[in-house]
């Protein structure tokens, strides 16, 4: 994105690649406190599905579809089914 505020500031409008976007994604957000629930709220503005990592996941957070416990992180971070749900290995 850098090039294209650059290219901004020059007045010239070249195509330097497809920009990526957070829309339809899965985001693993570790940490759903203030600041954490805050990126998700704005992931899941763009249009992103977010999964939250906490000790506790009985405790729901601003902008988190779905809660898991600290101890599932790694299996969170493996496997995604076709669908991007996480496999949870046990």
């Amino acid at each position: 994105m850098s090039i294209y505020a650059r290219q901004q500031g020059e007045r010239r409008w070249h195509d330097v690649g497809r920009a990526l976007s957070v829309r339809g994604s899965t985001v693993l957000v570790v940490g759903t406190g203030g600041i954490g629930s805050h990126f998700a709220s704005i992931c899941k503005a763009m249009g992103a599905n977010t999964l939250g990592v906490r000790r506790d996941p009985t405790r729901t957070a601003e902008g988190i579809d779905r809660m898991y416990r600290i101890g599932e992180r790694k299996a969170l971070c493996s496997r995604r089914t076709s669908d991007e749900s996480p496999t949870l290995n046990g």
